[in-house]
């Protein structure tokens, strides 16, 4: 298209692309908002996306026949794939078990921590893990007890973006005339927006994003009166997952897609890492059905009667199935 650098700033600035411009073409070409369309649908979890898990939890707990159980606080850091096709963890604690399965649901920063056993059949795995462009993301959650953008700016949902620090607001979007207070999504960055973040105090970071926001909206410049404080959360700083999510650069789309998702043996690796939806759940979700899919379908096992089809299927009702063990996003805790 021969345009200018100037024209290529301006649209990686307003597409909020600017420190991604060497990553893959395809997944900038994913990233782009496509859900447009008037019959497009997008779905939340009222009340947090923690009450996925939760549900997940108590359908464990009533699982006939103690078939379900939950260890927490239980580092695991051998995975041993043993001649029977079984699989042998080991804990830091000394505890060891074998499962007719394994389902490795961590990061792939984190699983690269684990020591698969042989190591001579996981050499292509460990590559991909260690290749895998996995990249930092920082959010910065501001709290008012006026809702100020809604009040003074007429705003209701939707997204600012600025060359500022911050990169990118998130206002929320609700149905009523919202006039008390709520939160805001001060900044939502990723790659190197992120990491300029990280090395600031969880204050600074708060006090920081809050003058941005202020210079960015001046009808509203008073909103110091109305803050309440802040949360930060840098993922690349969580040591449960340590990052945010996928996100390939040029060629891994060829040379390291099939290497993360493909299991080894009865060991299998899901995560939107291992799918072509990275950072949304929606990737998780559908990497977790291919190893329902595969793990249902061996030879000598039965499928649960609701089948895999549906979506929204509990994947607690396949350990009525075999010994089984799903190692979580948290690497400390897991299910059998």
């Amino acid at each position: 298209m021969n345009l200018s650098r100037a024209a290529i700033d301006y649209i990686a600035i307003s597409g909020n692309s600017e420190t991604n411009l060497w990553t893959s073409i395809v997944e900038r070409i994913r990233s782009i908002d496509l859900p447009s369309s008037d019959d497009s649908k997008m779905y939340q979890i009222t009340e947090g996306s923690d009450q996925l898990v939760r549900s997940m939890v108590n359908d464990c707990q009533i699982m006939q026949s103690n078939r379900c159980s939950i260890l927490y606080s239980t580092p695991i850091n051998q995975v041993e794939l043993l001649p029977s096709n079984q699989t042998r963890l080991r804990t830091n604690n000394g505890m060891s078990q074998i499962f007719d399965a394994v389902v490795v649901a961590t990061s792939p920063t984190v699983s690269q921590f684990f020591d698969f056993e042989p190591r001579r059949d996981f050499i292509a795995k460990y590559l991909a893990l260690r290749q895998i462009h996995y990249t930092c993301s920082s959010k910065i959650l501001l709290f008012f007890n006026t809702s100020w953008w809604f009040t003074r700016e007429n705003i209701r949902g939707g997204s600012s973006i600025t060359d500022l620090p911050v990169r990118s607001i998130y206002y929320p979007k609700t149905t009523i005339n919202q006039t008390d207070g709520g939160t805001l999504l001060a900044s939502y960055t990723s790659s190197q927006d992120s990491i300029i973040w990280q090395s600031l105090s969880e204050s600074d970071a708060i006090e920081l994003a809050l003058q941005q926001l202020i210079k960015i909206h001046r009808n509203s410049s008073d909103m110091r009166n109305y803050f309440q404080g802040g949360k930060v959360k840098n993922w690349c700083q969580d040591p449960y997952v340590r990052g945010a999510y996928a996100f390939l650069t040029p060629f891994q789309e060829t040379e390291l897609v099939e290497k993360l998702e493909v299991p080894i043996s009865n060991i299998h690796f899901i995560g939107e890492y291992t799918s072509f939806v990275h950072g949304w759940v929606e990737g998780a979700l559908s990497s977790a059905i291919r190893a329902a899919e595969a793990i249902t379908t061996k030879p000598g096992t039965v499928p649960p009667t609701n089948g895999i089809q549906n979506i929204s299927i509990n994947f607690l009702t396949l350990m009525s199935v075999f010994s089984y063990c799903f190692i979580f996003e948290r690497s400390e805790d897991y299910i059998i």
